[in-house]
């Protein structure tokens, strides 16, 4: 499993963006578990479901200023072309359970940039 490769990464996170779909609920709830989070972190938001970039932008400007880490568990291709709207290397895909971290630095979660970008990272099941 991924996410045991990653929990580091994932110790932090103060919220879990998902889609309604049951498989990303259930990998959300999934990672709560491997990475010992409280479910009470994830929040469906119905427009992650067949979302456009534009959605997925509006669900991330939306998360809490007082929130520094936050994941979202969604469905391609919205979540491959919104990462590489800010990667400087883009990636050429991103598989099933594949992960995209993006770290910015900014004061409010609408202000999230390409030349905000601090550190990245992508990784994928295949690669374990």
């Amino acid at each position: 499993m991924l996410f045991s490769h990653w929990a580091n990464e994932f110790k932090g996170v103060e919220l879990i963006a998902t889609s309604p779909a049951n498989r990303a609920k259930s990998t959300s709830m999934l990672l709560c578990q491997t990475v010992d989070l409280s479910q009470n972190l994830i929040s469906t938001y119905e427009s992650l479901y067949e979302a456009s970039v534009a959605n997925v932008y509006a669900v991330v400007k939306s998360f809490p200023d007082e929130v520094n880490i936050a994941a979202i568990v969604g469905h391609n291709p919205s979540l491959y072309y919104f990462a590489n709207q800010y990667l400087k290397n883009q990636i050429e895909n991103l598989p099933t359970s594949g992960i995209v971290k993006l770290v910015f630095s900014c004061n409010s979660w609408g202000e999230i940039s390409r030349a905000s970008l601090v550190d990245s990272k992508f990784d994928f099941p295949k690669n374990h």
